[in-house]
């Protein structure tokens, strides 16, 4: 297990250094974004041909949707969540479809702890395991605010989505992870973290999610530790 950060140039030397992998395959999306890709994986580099199992949260618009077209492309198939009716997904769930994957929608708030219990319930139940888990879903304040001025109110609900609801989506679908892994050691498996240059680079007038997403990058660094 192991743990790569990178962005901008870092990137396109990582993109030559595995040009079979699913790094190779995420980074076509992190290169046209300002988002930093932080990654968590374990066993031998992704034979892409291969139908594996994505769950990407927030996967059926923006930069989540962009993750969600380039796996289908390389052969996945997909759980998306998201908290919108299925109805008003169908045309990108139907779109996806016709590049070959086969793909399930599940209406999810990562932030609620018994709406990610079950999502990850359902998710195993129609799919049977997660190869890689993309942890997208996140919002930005309702208001910007400077942080003399900010809301506890503001604060809890952004780190809520953007922290806790990945950080023990993270821990359920790792703890599927393991038991899988002792059942095939040589599966492929893969937790994807979606932060941002605001980890690093301060916003005082949204303190909030400047700080939900450098909590992402110790997450990582966390995860990938242990």
């Amino acid at each position: 297990i192991g743990h790569l950060w990178w962005e901008g140039f870092e990137g396109f030397i990582l993109f030559e250094m595995f040009p079979n992998s699913v790094y190779s395959v995420i980074l076509k999306i992190q290169l046209q974004t300002i988002c930093v890709i932080c990654v968590i994986c374990g066993g031998d580099n992704l034979n892409l041909k291969m139908k594996k199992i994505a769950l990407i949260t927030g996967g059926t618009r923006g930069i989540g949707l962009g993750i969600a077209i380039e796996l289908a492309k390389a052969g996945f198939n997909l759980a998306l969540s998201g908290k919108r009716e299925e109805s008003s997904v169908t045309s990108v769930l139907e779109e996806l479809t016709e590049l070959g994957s086969e793909v399930a929608y599940f209406r999810s708030d990562v932030s609620e702890t018994v709406d990610r219990q079950q999502l990850v319930g359902a998710v195993m139940k129609r799919f049977g395991k997660v190869n890689v888990l993309v942890n997208n879903a996140g919002i930005a304040p309702s208001e910007r605010r400077d942080i003399l001025d900010a809301t506890e109110e503001s604060f809890e609900q952004v780190l809520h989505v953007n922290l806790q609801g990945p950080y023990f989506l993270t821990q359920l679908i790792a703890n599927q992870m393991i038991e899988a892994k002792k059942q095939v050691p040589d599966e492929f498996f893969c937790i994807i973290n979606v932060s941002s240059v605001s980890a690093s680079f301060a916003s005082t007038n949204r303190g909030e999610y400047c700080i939900s997403k450098a909590g992402i990058a110790m997450a990582t660094k966390l995860w990938a530790t242990r």
